[in-house]
């Protein structure tokens, strides 16, 4: 990259009679990158340094002659272009997209996740990128925080033993305030917009039948009503975030409706997903529970 300068001082950079001469590599490049960075703050300025990084670099332009052949975190990459050039109009929209995405990624150690807006975890949940599973580690704590809604979907695996939080609060418009860190309390709303996995790969048909939980919020039991089952076998399941089994029903059935009560074990998640399978078919449902 080749920048003309009208303000540098020294041998090599300024042309005759100190006017333009034209300077590259790093120093050149640098300042067009903190810009970009800037016009990013500039319109959403709870923006981590972590988060710049990654739009930056996830928004580039792959350069012609360049193979790109190694994938990475946040996309194709080159050994001697990294992720490409620099666009600004696609970072500063990214900024403002009110997305965020977590994949390709396995996470190891303690990391907290705040966007204003939706995050987004699983496999591909970008389409611009090259993408694998986003894995919590079993040694990993993660939380997620946004103002909109978290969608976990396929590829979004939180592996035994590992802690996971995610919850949704309201901006109130100081970054610094928002972005740190709370407890969720056990009787919080907070979950209430978190969105459940939307195609899970053993969840890819839809039941016909009918499936009701009464009541919802989940406080110690519940009774479940299933109609118009088709099929003799019946599996009841429930999970916490993390992905353990805290619940597991199985059982053989010859007739269309069932109802049952489910007592809850002891348990400190506040969200629970209950999933139902009956033959062929399967049906998935968000518990919310409370102290």
């Amino acid at each position: 990259m080749d920048i003309a300068t009208t303000d540098a001082t020294g041998n090599g950079l300024l042309g005759p009679n100190n006017n333009y001469q034209y300077f590259n590599r790093t120093s050149a490049a640098t300042p067009h990158v903190a810009a970009v960075a800037a016009l990013m703050l500039s319109k959403n300025p709870c923006l981590r340094w972590s988060d710049v990084k990654r739009i930056i670099n996830e928004s580039a332009y792959e350069i012609t002659y360049y193979d790109f052949s190694e994938n990475k975190e946040n996309g194709r990459w080159d050994e001697e272009v990294g992720y490409g050039l620099v666009n600004a109009y696609n970072a500063v929209f990214a900024a403002v997209s009110q997305q965020y995405f977590l994949q390709n990624k396995t996470e190891y150690g303690t990391e907290e996740y705040p966007f204003i807006g939706i995050i987004e975890t699983g496999r591909a949940v970008d389409d611009n990128v090259f993408s694998n599973d986003y894995i919590i580690n079993p040694t990993a704590i993660i939380t997620l925080k946004a103002t909109n809604k978290i969608i976990l979907k396929e590829g979004f695996k939180a592996e035994a033993r590992s802690h996971f939080k995610g919850y949704t609060s309201a901006f109130g418009g100081n970054c610094f305030d928002w972005i740190r860190a709370r407890k969720l309390s056990s009787n919080s709303n907070d979950n209430n917009n978190l969105t459940i996995p939307e195609t899970s790969t053993d969840l890819m048909r839809t039941g016909s039948f009918s499936a009701q939980v009464s009541p919802n919020p989940v406080q110690i039991d519940f009774n479940l009503q299933l109609s118009n089952l088709r099929g003799n076998d019946l599996s009841i399941t429930i999970y916490d975030l993390t992905g353990r089994l805290i619940y597991k029903n199985e059982e053989q059935i010859n007739t269309p409706h069932i109802n049952k009560r489910i007592v809850l074990p002891k348990v400190t998640s506040t969200v629970l997903l209950l999933k139902i399978r009956c033959g062929e078919d399967q049906q998935q449902q968000k518990l919310i529970r409370y102290e």
